[in-house]
């Protein structure tokens, strides 16, 4: 059988989920395209919690493959790339398979642009203002400031590739993050570095499983890919393939449900220790300078959430400037992020209070200033 359309399903213990994701798949597929053309896969990290038993006695229309890869989003990923190009499919799609807001018409949005001549297409959604602290706060910031193009949510999970995209992909050097959480930064600084036809397609709200209490992980593994591939980048100016923004929402919804603000103190207690002892190690003077370490002390020694936009970029321009300019291995990547993680967590625990009671657009400009100041602290470095 020669499929033209595959739907890749990475997964790590979705059972709860999964049934309800895969239904709507195959209801959009059945709907747009032709179910005899289309493979639905589910991209399985060894889950132990039936995972496998729900995707496969879930009825569908459409043909499905249940696929047992090594543990990682990203390794999970690249196998379905691997799978598809083996297969010669020209247009394949991931889904993340957590979704509780996923539509049918996700299927067309993400595919049809690229029956049009695009390469990836990459969602934008109207989110929570407390959620999405990784993309508001790094992955956007770092795409904007490096690559002049403003993709809003560069670690969406949600993408379509071309097979000439997908097999690019395939062939670029990888960090050892990215074959975890760090695949989505990674795909994404290649799709514009590489010159690629990108587009952006609304699909309205992305709700999903909580990962309020994974964020520092996932942080780390997204900081350590993302420092890796635009590292790469800096070395070549950048030819932009054609690339469509989408002007359809700003990214934040009206919504100011706030389920995490009881665990603020808690967390930035921790958060205070570890800055603490990481500072009497001497950590932060080897990356940041002494007037930057001097305002943290006094803002994270106060205990107080007010940690601004503009002090977090300061840390973060420097930190990105010393990985840029010096041959940091891996592991001394690895430290950098870590001791990033107080500072960072500390910021967005900041934003969450800054932004409790503003308008949309006033949310949206919060972190649009953010992506701006890094963009001139990075422009001539």
């Amino acid at each position: 059988m020669q499929y033209k359309i595959a739907i890749g399903i990475p997964s790590y213990n979705e059972a709860r989920y999964i049934k309800f994701v895969l239904t709507q798949i195959d209801r959009g597929l059945k709907k747009y395209y032709k179910p005899s053309e289309c493979l639905i896969i589910n991209l399985d990290s060894k889950s132990n919690d039936g995972t496998k038993k729900v995707f496969l006695t879930t009825k569908t229309v459409c043909s499905k493959k249940y696929l047992e890869t090594p543990i990682g989003k990203g390794r999970a990923m690249l196998n379905f790339f691997k799978f598809c190009l083996k297969r010669n499919i020209p247009y394949i799609t991931t889904i993340d398979a957590d979704l509780t807001s996923i539509a049918p018409d996700w299927m067309f949005k993400l595919i049809n642009p690229l029956t049009k001549g695009y390469d990836y297409t990459i969602p934008t959604y109207t989110r929570n203002r407390f959620e999405s602290n990784i993309t508001n706060h790094f992955a956007y910031p770092l795409l904007y400031s490096m690559y002049s193009v403003g993709l809003r949510q560069p670690l969406g999970g949600e993408f379509g590739y071309s097979q000439k995209f997908y097999e690019y992909i395939l062939k670029q050097p990888k960090h050892p993050k990215t074959f975890e959480y760090g695949i989505d930064i990674f795909i994404s600084c290649n799709a514009i570095a590489g010159g690629f036809n990108i587009q952006e397609v609304y699909l309205g709200k992305k709700i999903h499983a909580p990962s309020f209490y994974h964020m520092e992980l996932t942080f780390r593994q997204v900081f350590e890919s993302g420092v890796f591939v635009s590292k790469i980048h800096r070395r070549y100016k950048a030819k932009h393939g054609s690339i469509i923004l989408n002007t359809v929402s700003s990214g934040i919804d009206n919504l100011k449900y706030f389920p995490h603000k009881n665990a603020i103190n808690r967390l930035l207690k921790q958060l205070r220790h570890r800055f603490f002892r990481y500072n009497e190690a001497g950590y932060y003077n080897k990356y940041l300078n002494q007037e930057l370490i001097k305002k943290l002390k006094y803002i994270i020694g106060s205990s107080k959430p007010n940690l601004s936009g503009d002090l977090w970029i300061d840390v973060l321009s420097n930190v990105l400037k010393k990985c840029y300019q010096s041959n940091f291995d891996i592991k001394e990547i690895s430290l950098i992020s870590r001791i990033l993680v107080p500072i960072y967590r500390w910021r967005a625990a900041s934003c969450w209070l800054e932004i409790e009671n503003m308008t949309t657009k006033e949310t949206e400009e919060v972190i649009c200033r953010e992506a701006r100041r890094l963009r001139k602290k990075l422009l001539y470095h």
